[in-house]
């Protein structure tokens, strides 16, 4: 069927429906001017000479009386294809059009009809396809189409084909139904894929949930560094003004000479000094006593004490990488552990592989003998077997 005449079909099926055959052929010879329509009409005249269009032996004998002219009109020549001449030939197979053009309408419409159910169903199986590849990607499911909880182990009974059976259609609930509208959020699949009524709400909550939850942490986040930037800021002024009390008590620090160190030492008892007090605490109390000993000196007899060095608060303060992942499996990190010094006790095993996934601090140790290449991927394998991430991160070593 040509494009002109799914185009005009509707037009010729109302005019055909006209009981009046004056008002019916005026008509036809109207709307003949225009070129589809009337290449529209000659192709059911080739149909009807072909016999491609079933009609009911009621009818043949009627369309006998149109044999020849329905020939010239399904072929038609050049004189005829002129639009004065159009009308004529129309207007002596005018009785034809009453009978053929709803039997044509009807084939066309069960054409329509195959050709939209043929695209439903691509559109179906391109969203199945869609929906698969978006799980793979997390590792939704394994190689026997059970698929995975939150907690990264694969659920016994369920299966991959009748839950997306059953998201592209209205059937019963199935094992592991909750834990595959998980899996749909967490893949980020497009809730406007889903036909079920029920999944797509459950997955339009859960991902409007997200949202809320993550626009919450968002501002839980920024008031923590806010507070933390104002703690560090205090900190800094603190350190400032104790660095300057510093500088103004060192002024006269110069060093001593040895006379005056002695002096010192017969003057202060060093072996029972004040331990509520810090080196700038104790440096002021030594100095109300001896007035030419400096701070070098009392950091340096400190320095020597046990219980000071042992209690002394060791300040470190430095910037580290967040990790940042959204979901089981996009990140693991791994390293090697040395268990070398047990190795009689551990039948010759010197290593261990740690695997960490980031996210839900799921871990594996698997014991090496070596850190040759084969039995770093021969470890990795073992693994990957179960799961696979989607990044890796590993230190330099040459292991990996």
């Amino acid at each position: 069927m040509s494009s002109d005449l799914r185009k005009c079909i509707h037009i010729l099926h109302l005019v055909s429906k006209i009981k009046s055959s004056k008002l019916r052929n005026k008509i036809l010879e109207d709307i003949t001017h225009d070129d589809s329509v009337f290449y529209a009409l000659s192709e059911i005249a080739h149909n009807i000479v072909h016999e491609k269009i079933k009609v009911p032996e009621k009818d043949r004998k009627k369309l006998k009386r149109y044999g020849n002219k329905l020939k010239c009109l399904a072929k038609p020549s050049k004189t005829l294809m002129k639009k004065k001449n159009r009308k004529v030939i129309v207007k002596q197979v005018g009785g034809v059009w009453p009978i053929v053009v709803p039997i044509v309408a009807s084939l066309i419409g069960e054409i329509i009809s195959k050709n939209n159910s043929k695209r439903n169903v691509i559109e179906k199986f391109e969203n199945i396809i869609h929906i698969i590849l978006k799980l793979s990607l997390i590792q939704g499911f394994n190689e026997n189409g059970e698929i995975r909880n939150k907690f990264g182990s694969y659920l016994n009974g369920t299966s991959l084909h009748s839950l997306i059976k059953e998201c592209l259609s209205e059937n019963k609930v199935l094992n592991g139904e909750n834990e595959f509208i998980s899996l749909l959020v967490e893949s980020n699949v497009n809730p406007d894929l889903i036909i079920n009524e029920k999944i797509r709400q459950k997955m339009l909550s859960i991902k409007n949930s997200l949202k809320n939850d993550a626009e919450t942490i968002a501002k839980v986040t920024k008031k923590v560094e806010d507070l933390t930037k104002t703690s560090k800021r205090k900190y800094d002024e603190i350190e400032d003004e104790n660095h300057e009390k510093d500088e103004d008590i060192n002024i006269e620090d110069n060093v001593p000479s040895k006379k005056i160190k002695q002096e010192v030492q017969e003057k202060i008892n060093w072996e029972t000094p004040n331990w509520n007090y810090d080196a700038k605490k104790l440096f002021r109390e030594a100095r109300n006593i001896a007035p030419a000993i400096t701070f070098h000196d009392v950091n340096q007899w400190l320095s020597t004490q046990p219980t000071y060095t042992l209690h002394k608060t060791a300040r470190k303060r430095f910037e580290r990488n967040k990790i940042i992942v959204s979901g089981i499996d996009e990140q693991w990190q791994a390293d090697l552990a040395d268990v070398s010094s047990f190795s009689s006790l551990n039948k010759g095993f010197k290593y261990l592989l740690c695997v960490i996934d980031v996210f839900s601090k799921f871990a594996w140790v698997i014991p090496i003998k070596n850190k040759k290449p084969v039995s770093i991927v021969n470890a990795f394998i073992k693994i990957f077997r179960k799961r696979k991430p989607l990044y890796l991160q590993t230190d330099k070593g040459k292991e990996f």
